[in-house]
């Protein structure tokens, strides 16, 4: 009697293992490319936050045209990046010094909304295209503003604000 109550035993434990193996190696199934990459973005936040602090910059902004803009002697060229969030280059909060020695452009710079649990915190993300680089890296930040409310609109956000973090995450295939 003891024997088939152990191996009844042992047959549950390893359903049981087995079973939860197989939910923590589930791959996760999206309806669509948003939904992955909404996933994607929390899971690096997630796993990669760590509040910094970076000065802005000091030297002299020149805005050559509309999507062009020249940070001392280094030039980053806009793309599909609305008017409000300009500003951020404008304002010296990000600038080729912090980001990267080799920018080709930048593009397609947005909110991350769903990722706001403050009105004092904004986070962003663009796509950082490189020289001599095919694909896009994908570039998180973040912009803390201690004086705002649910009130405060984009432009005064962003000229009170400060960059609290900025990170490479992964490149876009």
């Amino acid at each position: 009697m003891k024997r088939p109550l152990f191996l009844l035993a042992a047959l549950l434990f390893v359903v049981a293992t087995n079973a939860q193996n197989d939910s923590q190696t589930e791959k996760k199934v999206f309806n669509n490319q948003g939904e992955q990459e909404k996933y994607r973005v929390e899971v690096f936040f997630k796993d990669h936050y760590s509040t910094q602090s970076y000065p802005e910059f000091s030297g002299k902004i020149t805005e050559i045209d509309f999507n062009t803009f020249k940070f001392d002697s280094e030039v980053i060229v806009l793309d599909n990046i609305n008017r409000t969030l300009k500003s951020i280059f404008l304002k010296g909060l990000l600038y080729p010094q912090i980001i990267a020695t080799d920018i080709s452009f930048i593009s397609s710079l947005e909110e991350l909304k769903f990722l706001n649990t403050s009105p004092k915190v904004k986070r962003f993300k663009f796509w950082l295209f490189r020289k001599n680089v095919n694909n896009p890296t994908v570039c998180l930040l973040e912009i803390t503003n201690e004086q705002a409310t649910e009130k405060t609109d984009m432009k005064t956000f962003i000229e009170n604000g400060k960059l609290t973090f900025l990170k490479q995450g992964w490149t876009i295939i």
